[in-house]
């Protein structure tokens, strides 16, 4: 039987995976243990790839992008072509229900709102200026000139490129990264209600549990998004966007600790809240291969 092909947005790095997007729906397609192989497409071709497929293409140029699934008929007949990581899952909670559930249906509408409004306006909001212009270096030459032109558009005040728009070493880019702490407490707060004890005296003590780093303390209490024993959808998206900075935040995917490299995005991140990013990027290690 053919595998599910995954569509994704390429890089120059090695390996060339990066984008938060795609990232969820290979973390779902891992998680499940499906059969999948990536087919690279660059910004500029993304929309051909849509009509080639079948898919409509919407008012809005950011709407026609990636990821994209196409699943192999079970009778023979027409592949199923799914845009959008939330649709995605969806898709494949439904149509293998032998494998883990990463939207169970009572939690539906809260993941949504965690994604698309919590780590959407106290997280990408205020990561965005800091690291697009590391996307853009990362890029294909094709993709960086999409990359340029459309972002530009979207993001930058007019007559400010995306180079200018927060520098490294700025008081600028200063001033966005106590914004993205601000925002990461934020979340942090909300996680803690779980239950869980999370801070520099206890991170110790969770590191004595590395075969399962964040499934549960000591004391029992749950520590993914949604307070269950193994990651959900809100989950693969949190760590989506961490991939998005351990990857292009550098020279290529950081370990979860933060140590070497040049990334100071993600050495900053992952000691913020007693080192719960880390940790977080760590429990996912395990989905995170690239097919």
């Amino acid at each position: 039987m053919s595998k599910i092909i995954l569509y994704d947005i390429p890089s120059r790095l090695s390996p060339q995976a990066w984008a938060p997007n795609p990232w969820k729906a290979r973390y779902v397609l891992n998680y499940k243990r499906l059969a999948y192989e990536t087919h690279w497409v660059s910004y500029p071709d993304i929309a051909a790839l849509w009509q080639k497929l079948g898919l409509s293409l919407l008012e809005n140029e950011p709407n026609s992008t990636l990821p994209v699934i196409s699943v192999p008929s079970k009778d023979g007949g027409p592949p199923s072509v799914i845009a959008d990581s939330f649709k995605i899952a969806l898709f494949l909670d439904r149509e293998y229900p032998d494998t883990p559930r990463v939207l169970p249906p009572n939690t539906v509408a809260l993941q949504a709102a965690f994604v698309q409004h919590v780590l959407a306006t106290t997280f990408v909001a205020h990561l965005r200026p800091m690291i697009l212009q590391r996307v853009l270096e990362k890029l294909d030459e094709r993709g960086a000139e999409y990359f340029t032109r459309t972002r530009q558009k979207w993001y930058c005040p007019e007559g400010v490129s995306i180079k200018e728009l927060c520098p490294p070493g700025s008081e600028k880019y200063k001033q966005q990264m106590e914004k993205l702490r601000a925002g990461l407490n934020t979340i942090n707060g909300f996680l803690l209600s779980n239950g869980q004890l999370e801070d520099d005296a206890m991170s110790p003590l969770l590191e004595n549990y590395p075969s399962s780093p964040l499934t549960s303390s000591p004391s029992g209490y749950r520590h993914w998004v949604m307070g269950t024993d193994g990651p959900t959808f809100a989950d693969f998206c949190l760590g989506g966007i961490l991939v998005w900075v351990r990857t292009v935040g550098g020279e290529g995917l950081e370990g979860p600790d933060g140590k070497g490299g040049n990334n100071d995005l993600w050495k900053n991140i992952s000691t913020w809240n007693g080192g719960r990013w880390a940790r977080f990027a760590k429990a996912l290690e395990e989905w995170e291969t690239i097919v």
